[in-house]
């Protein structure tokens, strides 16, 4: 063999030494960020990035053959990313097939899986030896909106051969912020990433190592005054309905017509919008009574103290600025619930108010999961909603089979 030739194989077998050595190290490396950084140590937004996956038409969805703890609660998905056990797609004939569509309620934020409506309600068709054979699907999706369902009802659920579908869309509707990407538009306006970028991110946001190198500059880009003022007026600046009341009344039109078209079942479910109001002071109380948008009024003075140079002050009141969005968006949560009562009538769908019955002479605190998340229903909460929805299925006789008791 020439000289040049073993020259260029040496060459070549260090590269490769290195290249794996390299992907070792990765691998080491990562390993060890896994052990400081469990899942029971996560934050909700690192928990997100576990659960959630950038997708190029509903901007992300949950990833499939999960298990993990979120929330203090085991979490499992399914083979497309949904909670709960493999379904198969072909149905079996005698089977009635019951998909419950939504967000981060219907997926059952923390609580386990056996506490949520989609399996209590599978539960107590079991419980009934009179009930027609039927089986439940969550097919809850953290963070989705009315648009993003439309397009999950088309791409996956419509496959199952489902005979009803609940609907049960309205809080990230009218959220402000997004957890893969929030750029002052509403979703209808957002274009797919670039595939390069969806791969890449799809790797990084599940990487413990990527997870504590961010923690790390969030750290210390935190410590610089200036810095935070900029990144928390630019994320207030950023903030917008993610969907529009036309647009969700659209939305919800088109997934009745949809329905109607495959001959399934429709039930919307108007959920509570129950978020922690901030304590105001009397000014602020008389602010608000005359008009005045908290929000706005904290985000101008904010900006004035930017602008002065005295940071510590302007982020104080960024901070309540977004803080005192919450008004807004409970003020919204009650214009669209009334947008998806007006959807129903003019399509004739069956419609629960959840909110109704969760307001009906119980204990608000004991329907939630408790002061550190009072948004989600908790296990008492999911209990009254799937009693309704088989007293509506039973009382409009969407199934077939002897329903009563």
């Amino acid at each position: 063999m020439k000289l040049k030739d073993k020259k260029i194989m040496a060459s070549v077998a260090k590269k490769l030494f290195l290249f794996f050595f390299g992907i070792i190290l990765i691998f080491l490396f990562e390993g060890v960020a896994a052990f400081f950084l469990p899942d029971s140590k996560l934050n909700i937004a690192e928990s997100l990035s576990v659960i959630c996956r950038e997708d190029p038409l509903m901007f992300w969805s949950q990833r499939s053959c999960l298990k993990m703890k979120f929330y203090g609660e085991d979490v499992r998905t399914n083979n497309i990313g949904l909670r709960g056990k493999d379904f198969p797609i072909e149905k079996k004939h005698e089977v009635n097939r019951i998909i419950c569509m939504g967000a981060s309620s219907t997926f059952g934020w923390g609580v386990a899986e056996d506490q949520t409506y989609p399996f209590l309600l599978e539960k107590i068709f079991a419980k009934n030896k009179k009930s027609a054979l039927t089986e439940v699907l969550n097919a809850g999706q953290i963070g989705f909106t009315t648009f993003q369902g439309k397009i999950f009802l088309k791409k996956h659920i419509l496959n199952y051969s489902p005979d009803i579908i609940t609907v049960s869309y309205i809080l990230n509707d009218i959220d402000r912020c997004r957890f893969v990407r929030n750029e002052k538009k509403y979703d209808s306006e957002l274009t797919p990433s670039a595939a390069w970028k969806i791969i890449f991110k799809n790797i990084a946001i599940k990487s413990r190592s990527y997870l504590m190198g961010k923690r790390f500059l969030s750290k210390v880009a935190s410590k610089n005054e200036k810095f935070l003022t900029y990144v928390l007026r630019r994320q207030y600046e950023n903030t917008k309905t993610r969907v529009s009341p036309q647009q969700y009344h659209d939305n919800l039109s088109e997934i009745a017509g949809i329905c109607k078209a495959k001959n399934i079942k429709l039930i919307f479910l108007k959920m509570p919008v129950h978020l922690m109001r901030p304590k105001l002071t009397e000014g602020e109380e008389a602010l608000m009574k005359n008009g005045v948008l908290l929000s706005d009024s904290f985000y101008n003075r904010a900006c004035s103290f930017q602008a002065r140079g005295e940071y510590s002050k302007a982020i104080a009141d960024f901070q309540r600025a977004r803080d005192y969005q919450v008004i807004e968006c409970q003020r919204d949560g009650e214009f669209y619930q009334r947008i998806m009562s007006k959807a129903a009538r003019e399509q004739g769908i069956v419609i629960i108010d959840i909110a109704k019955l969760f307001k009906a002479g119980n204990d608000m605190a004991l329907l939630f999961n408790g002061p550190q998340d009072p948004i989600h229903p908790s296990g008492i909460g999911h209990e009254i909603i799937a009693k309704a929805l088989y007293k509506s299925i039973k009382e409009n006789n969407f199934i077939s089979g002897n329903l009563n008791r």
